[in-house]
Protein backbone atom coordinates (compact mmCIF):
# COMPACT_ATOMS: atom_id res chain seq x y z
CA UNK A 1 0.00 0.00 0.00
CA UNK A 2 1.17 3.44 -0.73
CA UNK A 3 -0.22 6.47 0.60
CA UNK A 4 1.89 10.39 0.42
CA UNK A 5 1.91 12.48 3.13
CA UNK A 6 2.28 16.11 2.75
CA UNK A 7 3.91 17.96 5.63
CA UNK A 8 1.61 20.26 6.25
CA UNK A 9 -1.48 17.61 6.80
CA UNK A 10 -0.35 15.18 8.98
CA UNK A 11 -2.71 13.70 11.67
CA UNK A 12 -5.43 11.99 9.17
CA UNK A 13 -2.75 9.30 9.14
CA UNK A 14 -3.73 8.22 12.67
CA UNK A 15 -7.16 8.28 11.26
CA UNK A 16 -6.64 5.12 9.26
CA UNK A 17 -6.31 0.83 9.93
CA UNK A 18 -3.35 0.52 8.54
CA UNK A 19 -2.64 -2.79 9.82
CA UNK A 20 -6.26 -4.07 8.72
CA UNK A 21 -5.72 -2.93 5.70
CA UNK A 22 -2.79 -4.73 5.51
CA UNK A 23 -2.27 -8.32 4.62
CA UNK A 24 0.15 -10.61 6.67
CA UNK A 25 3.09 -9.88 4.88
CA UNK A 26 1.94 -6.84 3.87
CA UNK A 27 4.14 -3.64 3.12
CA UNK A 28 3.08 0.30 3.80
CA UNK A 29 5.17 2.61 1.98
CA UNK A 30 4.97 6.73 3.42
CA UNK A 31 6.01 8.82 0.80
CA UNK A 32 6.48 12.29 2.32
CA UNK A 33 6.53 15.84 1.05
CA UNK A 34 8.56 18.36 3.55
CA UNK A 35 7.94 22.43 2.93
CA UNK A 36 11.14 24.38 3.41
CA UNK A 37 11.03 27.21 4.51
CA UNK A 38 12.58 30.26 6.76
CA UNK A 39 11.85 28.51 9.35
CA UNK A 40 13.28 24.87 8.37
CA UNK A 41 12.25 21.81 7.53
CA UNK A 42 8.41 20.77 8.63
CA UNK A 43 9.59 16.67 8.54
CA UNK A 44 6.66 13.96 9.23
CA UNK A 45 8.81 11.43 9.46
CA UNK A 46 8.65 11.23 13.44
CA UNK A 47 5.27 11.26 13.60
CA UNK A 48 4.19 9.01 10.57
CA UNK A 49 6.93 6.35 12.76
CA UNK A 50 4.62 6.56 15.82
CA UNK A 51 1.74 6.83 14.01
CA UNK A 52 2.89 3.67 12.58
CA UNK A 53 4.24 1.79 15.72
CA UNK A 54 0.37 2.75 17.47
CA UNK A 55 -1.10 0.83 14.26
CA UNK A 56 1.32 -2.57 14.99
CA UNK A 57 3.41 -1.86 12.35
CA UNK A 58 7.84 -1.98 11.96
CA UNK A 59 9.66 0.29 10.12
CA UNK A 60 11.57 -1.88 7.49
CA UNK A 61 13.67 1.58 6.11
CA UNK A 62 14.09 4.70 5.44
CA UNK A 63 15.41 6.26 2.48
CA UNK A 64 15.98 10.18 1.98
CA UNK A 65 16.56 12.58 0.98
CA UNK A 66 15.20 11.44 -2.88
CA UNK A 67 15.82 14.39 -5.22
CA UNK A 68 13.29 16.71 -5.19
CA UNK A 69 12.74 20.08 -7.02
CA UNK A 70 13.54 23.16 -4.92
CA UNK A 71 12.30 23.64 -1.51
CA UNK A 72 10.39 20.39 -1.08
CA UNK A 73 11.74 17.17 0.68
CA UNK A 74 10.95 13.99 -0.40
CA UNK A 75 11.49 10.72 2.10
CA UNK A 76 10.26 7.05 1.78
CA UNK A 77 9.51 5.23 4.67
CA UNK A 78 8.57 1.81 4.46
CA UNK A 79 6.61 -0.24 7.28
CA UNK A 80 6.09 -3.89 7.55
CA UNK A 81 3.23 -5.84 9.41
CA UNK A 82 5.11 -8.09 11.81
CA UNK A 83 4.35 -11.46 11.22
CA UNK A 84 3.08 -14.06 14.61
CA UNK A 85 5.55 -16.19 16.16
CA UNK A 86 4.58 -20.02 15.82
CA UNK A 87 4.17 -21.28 19.38
CA UNK A 88 7.11 -23.70 19.94
CA UNK A 89 6.43 -27.29 20.98
CA UNK A 90 8.88 -28.64 23.75
CA UNK A 91 10.29 -32.04 23.20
Amino acid sequence: MIATVDSLSVPWVDDIPWRELLGPAGLLAFITYSHLGREGTADPSHYLASAAHRHGLVLLDQMGPLDSPDHVRVDLLLFIQPLPVPARRLP
